[in-house]
């Protein structure tokens, strides 16, 4: 879990949560030394966990598509939007300012999937 240590959540409204980032989490130092940039990997976790918090969804069994548009330092706060797309699709949007940052498209397990 990254919420807490990597994340905290500042606000919460409706489907969209104000983040802020932890600069001295030991992922910054690895990724990068100097010039610390959040992995798109962090971004995949983060939308798990903020669909967990928002859906009550304890398995999100795949990850359909990540893009990462722009490098984010962890200074700068994210406001993270969940979209429901069709069917068991779920994407969740980074974006800060009207700058975007990633997206995560989610498949989420429908009931005889479990």
């Amino acid at each position: 879990m990254l919420q807490d240590s990597f994340f905290d959540i500042v606000s919460e409204s409706g489907t969209q949560f104000v983040l802020r980032f932890h600069p001295e989490h030991p992922i910054y130092a690895a990724h990068f030394p100097g010039q610390p940039l959040t992995p798109g990997v962090c971004f995949v976790q983060i939308a798990f966990e903020l669909l967990e918090h928002f859906l009550s969804i304890d398995s999100i069994p795949s990850v359909e598509r990540l893009v990462l548009w722009e490098k984010h330092e962890p200074q700068v706060e994210l406001t993270a939007s969940i979209t429901h797309l069709h069917n068991q699709k779920i994407k969740v949007t980074f974006e800060s300012e009207g700058k975007r940052f990633s997206s995560v498209t989610i498949l989420i397990p429908t009931e005889h999937d479990n």
